[in-house]
């Protein structure tokens, strides 16, 4: 019972999980407690599923003059600590074939997720069946580019259904797209 709990001057519950689906292998890791000092404070965690489509398993390989030399795994170490400290669940996903990015849009939506952080990457030129995905899914869509695509003259063909796109910051654009999912959700856009 909530009113039970008023006296308390804490409250911990598990407060973090993290997915990590590379190549086929998942890894699921939770990541702590948060303190409550409240029971009103009790709120359901943010869920936002990063995908990277794609090329972007080669990244610091490919191209790195134009995308840099951080790897997925130091990306992904850095962005998931980036939600430990923000106190959000982050799922990353990478995958080279746009009929997985679809069914894990679709799955993470059945599942509950708040939102959809996505870098197109190599489905930026002809993913119509993505843009359809996010649009029928219902589920709000930031997208980011590590490059600044327009200075590339590169169009993507699911920004118009995106709630806004990151473009040209580099790795740092991934902590600015997360920020933006967050503000969206909060009702702050």
């Amino acid at each position: 019972m909530i009113s039970s709990l008023s006296s308390l001057e804490k409250i911990r519950r598990p407060c973090l999980k993290i997915n990590i689906v590379q190549a086929g292998f998942r890894w699921i890791i939770p990541i702590g407690y948060q303190q409550l000092h409240e029971p009103s404070k009790l709120s359901k965690i943010k869920k936002i599923i990063l995908i990277q489509g794609a090329n972007l398993t080669y990244l610091g390989k490919r191209e790195p003059d134009i995308y840099g030399r951080t790897t997925p795994d130091e990306l992904n170490e850095t962005l998931l600590d980036y939600a430990r400290r923000r106190s959000f669940e982050l799922e990353i996903f990478y995958t080279n074939l746009e009929g997985e990015a679809i069914n894990r849009i679709y799955e993470c939506a059945d599942r509950g997720f708040d939102g959809v952080v996505m870098n197109p990457a190599g489905f930026s030129y002809s993913g119509y069946a993505l843009k359809d995905c996010i649009k029928g899914a219902g589920l709000p869509y930031v997208e980011v580019h590590i490059s600044n695509v327009a200075k590339r003259n590169i169009h993507c063909v699911l920004s118009e259904v995106s709630v806004g796109v990151i473009t040209g910051f580099g790795m740092y654009g991934y902590q600015l797209a997360l920020d933006a999912m967050l503000q969206h959700l909060d009702g702050a856009s």
